[in-house]
């Protein structure tokens, strides 16, 4: 069995992911884009949160955990992780 990567088994068939690393004050700001394959019903608050999953039809494996790991990891690195929703539209951004 081979595994899925969690952006190409929850993204919109035939899309991409869209990575882009800059900086900000010198500091490192990592943006991560794509496009869902279906809208999401969640707030951008609520997906970060522990168990918190992208939409309420998903039913395979997964503990709803990622983001909040991202996000409490990008706090202990003193920086933060913002989400942006909109539609099918899921950006995430990284501030180190």
């Amino acid at each position: 069995m081979t595994k899925t990567s969690t952006y190409r088994k929850y993204a919109l068939s035939g899309t991409r992911v869209f990575v882009e690393i800059t900086q900000n004050n010198g500091k490192p700001h990592i943006i991560v884009q794509n496009t869902s394959a279906s809208p999401l019903d969640l707030s951008c608050a609520d997906a970060t949160e522990q168990f918190m999953r992208g939409d309420k039809s998903r039913q395979t494996e997964g503990s709803g955990l990622g983001l909040y790991i991202a996000k409490s990891l990008a706090e202990l690195m003193g920086g933060s992780l913002l989400i942006n929703i909109s539609g099918d539209l899921f950006r995430v951004d990284i501030f180190l």
